[in-house]
């Protein structure tokens, strides 16, 4: 039976927000130790919250788990208590096994050193000796990809992506049994995220466990087999990743993403004017509740009125899954003049040629304004959620609309045109 490379058994982490109560704190735990007292640790004391709560699962060697959440869901906490620098309040953490942590940018790293010296550094401190550094230093400068007069500048003089480079290589040379890697990736260019994701599959098959932390579901699906899905420090769900990510994706569509709600806050309709429930079609008439990037849809709902309104404006906003709005649409911004609005239901359709938002959680938002007064009087008062999936036949999250273009000969006045996004793109 394979020995177990992690485990967690209920394990609990408390974080303090107030530094004044978390000093005073400290202090009280240290003399209890001193003391020989109880410790407090299992409690929570005024101005603390739990980071993480009762988490348990174990990892194998060769095994690979994404660790998927909103932003404050405690992903970054687990990552730092199985590499030990932290300690849990509850619970305990067993690891067996060198341990690879790529947690933050810049940690092992001195910045008055040079990337040549750091390399050293950061080896010895993941339990290198300077015979297995020397051994593969070419190899780990070869990766990384920094230039000679780059590794020997202090490191302080480096942008992220370096350090993201740097570290990388370091920690996925350093033959260590159980990788740690957080969303440090994202800082990295496409031809360097490629190469470290191609590195990750190298070393599963060397038996190495891996842990990864990020927001890109799609690189979770390629490598992890398994995924966890937290919300607010809570584990929801532990199995195959693909059933994890598509768990994650429908409470993000319904608005729980663990981090104190999605979205703009909401007025209450008034009588005279009321929005009903918006929809997205396509081109079929099907309801789509999860479009992909590209795609042709129209968004329509119905606006009820009791009394006329004669000079109505509408606006359509679709808010990121974080709270923000990632963009909008307004018949007095782009200078329509939409029909009078009469006694009874009148439905309104806006037709979007291609749906050009990444993948991710959205909320829409209807509002319906009186362009006399230039004042809203109704918004739709329950948030309608969806979730934008990948595009077919495009690598990436986002589909751009675009068009190719040849110049067949110089001598000719004619050019011929391939004048269309891609076939998967066109409904």
């Amino acid at each position: 039976m394979p020995r177990t490379v992690v485990a967690l058994e209920r394990v609990s982490k408390k974080f303090c927000r107030s530094l004044k109560h978390s000093m005073a704190y400290a202090a009280c735990d240290v003399a209890r130790d001193l003391l020989g007292l109880p410790s407090a640790s299992a409690t929570l004391r005024p101005a603390e919250f739990w980071s993480v709560s009762d988490l348990s699962f174990e990892l194998k060697p060769g095994e690979s788990l994404g660790i998927i959440g909103a932003n404050g869901a405690g992903k970054t906490t687990v990552l730092r208590m199985i590499s030990g620098i932290i300690r849990p309040d509850k619970g305990q953490v067993r690891v067996n096994g060198r341990v690879g942590a790529l947690i933050d940018v810049g940690v092992g790293f001195h910045p008055l050193l040079t990337g040549r010296e750091n390399i050293y550094v950061n080896g010895a401190i993941l339990g290198m000796t300077k015979r297995e550094i020397d051994a593969k230093f070419d190899t780990i400068v070869e990766f990384s990809g920094l230039e000679a007069s780059v590794l020997e500048a202090p490191v302080k003089t480096y942008s992220s992506g370096m350090y993201v480079r740097l570290g990388f290589a370091v920690a996925t040379h350093a033959e260590a049994e159980i990788l740690l890697i957080d969303e440090v990736l994202a800082v990295g260019d496409a031809n360097f995220y490629s190469k470290c994701y191609r590195r990750l599959h190298a070393l599963q098959q060397q038996g190495v466990s891996i842990i990864l932390v990020s927001h890109n579901n799609v690189a979770q699906q390629e490598i992890c087999g398994r995924a966890l899905l937290l919300e607010a420090g809570r584990p929801i769900a532990l199995g195959p990743t693909t059933e994890v990510v598509n768990l994650y994706r429908s409470r993000l569509a319904a608005g729980n993403n663990g981090a104190g709600g999605v979205g703009p806050n909401l007025v209450e309709q008034p009588e005279a004017v009321r929005i009903g429930p918006i929809r997205l079609v396509d081109d079929t008439g099907s309801v789509v509740a999860e479009p992909y990037s590209g795609q042709r849809l129209a968004l329509t709902f119905s606006v009820e009125c009791a009394q006329p309104l004669a000079q109505p404006h509408y606006q359509v906003g679709f808010y990121a899954s974080e709270g923000p709005l990632f963009t909008s649409f307004a018949t007095d911004w782009e200078g329509i003049e939409p029909p009078a609005l009469h006694v009874g239901k009148t439905e309104v359709t806006l037709n979007i040629r291609e749906l050009c938002l990444p993948v991710g959680g959205y909320a829409i938002v209807a509002l319906v304004g009186d362009g006399s007064t230039v004042k809203r009087i109704a918004c739709r008062d329950k948030i309608e959620r969806i979730f934008v999936r990948q595009p077919p036949r495009v690598r990436g999250d986002l589909a751009m609309p675009h068009s190719w273009e040849w110049d067949i000969s110089a001598d000719t006045a004619g050019k011929m045109r391939f004048a269309c996004a891609p076939a998967a793109l066109v409904r």
